[in-house]
C-alpha cells in the first residue's frame, strides 16, 4: 500500500472550500495523491466495519488528496475525509530527516472494526492521533485545533520547538516527487508502530494463555481446586483485559519502531 501522484483535481477533492482557504493564506497547489492499495484493493480492510462506514471507507480510498506547500517549499499541507470530518495534516523535513507533524484534531473517535468495538469505548483521540509519533526515533506528531491560521501557526510552533530539539532546520521539499516520497515514509512507519503493538499483544496473550493452561494441569495433576480457581479467575481478568490492554499497548512510546528517516530525496 502506498501513495502516488496524480493531476491536480480541485473538482472532486474533500472539502473543497479548506483547500481554498490555504491557498488564501498564500500556500500552493503542489498537486493530489492517492492511496495505492496494491492487488488486493482496500476491500479486506474495509470489509471489517459496518456496513455504512465500509462504503465511507472504499470511497474515500479512491478520492484523491490534495497536497499544497507553503513558497518556501518547508511546510507540505494535505486535506481529505476522515469519517465525516476533515482531515488535516501539516508535516516538515528537517535537515537530519526527521519528520514533524502537526494534525488537526478529530472530530470524534472513529469507527473501530466491528470485532474490536469494545476497544473504542478506552480511546482516547490525541493519544490515538499522536501513536506513531517518536521523538527519539525521528518523528514528532503534535495535535492542534483551529483555522487554517491557527493550524499554520502551531505547526510553525512546533517546528520551532523540534528543530532546537534535534539541531536541524526546516529542509524545502521542492518536488512532488519528494512529498510522496515523505508520505510513504511515514504510511510505513505507521504501519510498523501499528505491527509491533499487534505483536507485543498477541504474544501475551500467548503468554497469559500458557499461564492459565499450566495451572489447570498443575491444579490436575496435584488435585488442588485452588490452582482450578485460580486459572478460571486468571482466565475471565485476561478476557475482561484485553480490549483495555489492547488500546493501552497503541499508546506506549516505548514500543514504537524508530522512524526511517528520509536519506536522499530526489531532485527532479
Amino acid at each position: 500500500m502506498h501513495y502516488r501522484e496524480v493531476d491536480w483535481l480541485p473538482d472532486v477533492v474533500a472539502y473543497p472550500e479548506l483547500v481554498q482557504a490555504y491557498r488564501d493564506l498564500g500556500l500552493l497547489a503542489a498537486g493530489c495523491v492517492v492511496l495505492d492499495p496494491g492487488e488486493h484493493g482496500v476491500g479486506p480492510m474495509a470489509a471489517q466495519f459496518d456496513a455504512d462506514t465500509e462504503r465511507a471507507f472504499l470511497f474515500e480510498s479512491e478520492r484523491p488528496v490534495p497536497v499544497l506547500i507553503t513558497p518556501d517549499a518547508t511546510v507540505m499541507v494535505e486535506v481529505s475525509e476522515f469519517f465525516g470530518a476533515p482531515s488535516v495534516r501539516l508535516r516538515t523535513v528537517l535537515h537530519n530527516g526527521a519528520l514533524i507533524e502537526t494534525l488537526r484534531r478529530w472530530d470524534a473517535v472513529p469507527p473501530w472494526p466491528t470485532s474490536l468495538q469494545r476497544a473504542r469505548r478506552h480511546v482516547r483521540i490525541e493519544e490515538e492521533m499522536t501513536r506513531a509519533g517518536t521523538v527519539p526515533g525521528g518523528r514528532s506528531v503534535a495535535v492542534a485545533d483551529g483555522l487554517p491560521d491557527q493550524l499554520l501557526a502551531a505547526h510553525a510552533d512546533h517546528v520551532a520547538r523540534m528543530a532546537e530539539h534535534y539541531g536541524a532546520e526546516p529542509f524545502p521539499l521542492e518536488w512532488m516527487a519528494d512529498v510522496v516520497a515523505v508520505q510513504n515514509l511515514a504510511l510505513a512507519h505507521a504501519d510498523a508502530v501499528e505491527a509491533r503493538s499487534v505483536s507485543i499483544l498477541l504474544g501475551s496473550t500467548a503468554a497469559a494463555a500458557l499461564i492459565i493452561l499450566g495451572l489447570v494441569v498443575l491444579g490436575f495433576m496435584a488435585s488442588l481446586p485452588a490452582l482450578w480457581a485460580l486459572a478460571l479467575v486468571a482466565a475471565v481478568a485476561s478476557y475482561l483485559g484485553f480490549f483495555r490492554a489492547l488500546v493501552a499497548l497503541r499508546y506506549r512510546p516505548g514500543i514504537r519502531p524508530a522512524y526511517v528517516r528520509l536519506s536522499g530525496l530526489s531532485r527532479g
